[in-house]
């Protein structure tokens, strides 16, 4: 039986980080009223909502802010994933918000699983449901590369990767145990709106 328990509260820090995001942005860097909001449909193919706002601080930058819910229980198994992080964009041509881009980003994901087994009370003989809690914290801080196409339509369409290196702890059975490295800090194929 699939449920996703405890994923209402995940989407409401969601949406309340976005609207921080926008409103910071918009306040703080209303030099040019220039931004895309997007969104990764490939990550909706996997239950991954991922969403991000590019605003314009000169004719050559941008700086993008994004956020990330994931929820998913299968049998006994449940997760969720709740993720944030900020880029620095400079454009290759000095036309910020099309075309290549590059720089730096760090992101933040907070991530929990439950399972749930069943045990033999060998004082009782009787059956007992245990439930094992884990929770995960990583820090990734990278470098990404970008290309945005923008078309008339105001649609914009993004494709980029990045290296980083990623910091944290893995807690599984009350032990933490540290994990981190360097390597691939994912794929972007967003889709969104130019205003």
């Amino acid at each position: 039986m699939l449920r996703r328990k405890g994923g209402e509260k995940m989407k409401k820090i969601l949406f309340g980080l976005l609207m921080v995001i926008i409103f910071f942005s918009s306040s703080i860097l209303f030099a040019e009223e220039k931004g895309v909001l997007s969104l990764n449909p490939l990550g909706l193919v996997f239950g991954i909502f991922n969403a991000e706002y590019d605003r314009k601080l000169d004719s050559g930058t941008s700086i993008a802010g994004r956020g990330l819910y994931w929820g998913l229980a299968v049998g006994d198994w449940k997760w969720s994933a709740f993720g944030a992080g900020v880029s620095y964009r400079i454009y290759s041509k000095k036309e910020a918000m099309k075309g290549l881009a590059y720089g730096p980003a760090v992101d933040i994901l907070l991530m929990s699983a439950e399972y749930k087994t069943t045990e033999l009370d060998l004082t009782t003989w009787t059956w007992k449901e245990k439930t094992e809690k884990g929770n995960s914290t990583f820090i990734t801080l990278s470098g990404e590369v970008i290309y945005r196409w923008v078309f008339k339509s105001q649609i914009t369409i993004d494709l980029g990767t990045g290296l980083g290196y990623t910091i944290g702890t893995l807690e599984l059975a009350g032990e933490k145990i540290p994990f981190g490295g360097f390597g691939w800090s994912g794929l972007r194929a967003n889709v969104g709106y130019a205003f």
